[in-house]
């Protein structure tokens, strides 16, 4: 399948998922070798299935996608980093809350890692998405750039 359609699918497993599927998109957290929309959407998936449900493990493993400092061909990329800040907000507890407000993150952050940063932290607080944010009304969507016109 094409990776548009693949990305459709791990979608649609965030509201609909098995037990095992869980394995299948845990699969893509760290696997570098593979497209990062992939990752990413797998990413976004297990946030959403793990919503309010801290997950010690999981938030091990996003957190350290969100912090990756790596650089040159070993870099993270920047929708992986993002995808998985988002889905540690989606997340919530204090172990994300401490992934989303680690400070040496900014050293390396792109603008839109910092704004999914702060709505990720919002998010953790409310235990609900936000209702005003200042990037738009809705939350950093399916692979959607987060986007601050202030920023630019």
């Amino acid at each position: 399948l094409p990776i548009p359609e693949i990305t459709q699918i791990h979608q649609t497993l965030a509201y609909l998922a098995q037990p095992e599927d869980l394995l299948y998109l845990r699969k893509f957290i760290s696997n570098k070798d593979l497209d990062p929309d992939l990752r990413a959407s797998a990413i976004w998936a297990l946030g959403k299935l793990h919503l309010n449900t801290p997950t010690p493990d999981l938030i091990s493993q996003l957190s350290s996608r969100t912090n990756d400092r790596s650089i040159g061909l070993t870099a993270e990329s920047d929708i992986v980093r993002r995808m998985a800040t988002v889905a540690l907000g989606f997340i919530g507890g204090s172990s994300a809350a401490a992934a989303v407000t680690d400070k040496s993150f900014d050293d390396t952050a792109t603008a839109e890692q910092r704004l999914a940063r702060r709505w990720a932290r919002m998010r953790i607080r409310q235990k609900q998405e936000p209702s005003i944010f200042e990037i738009r009304r809705n939350p950093p969507s399916f692979l959607e750039p987060v986007e601050n016109p202030h920023l630019k």
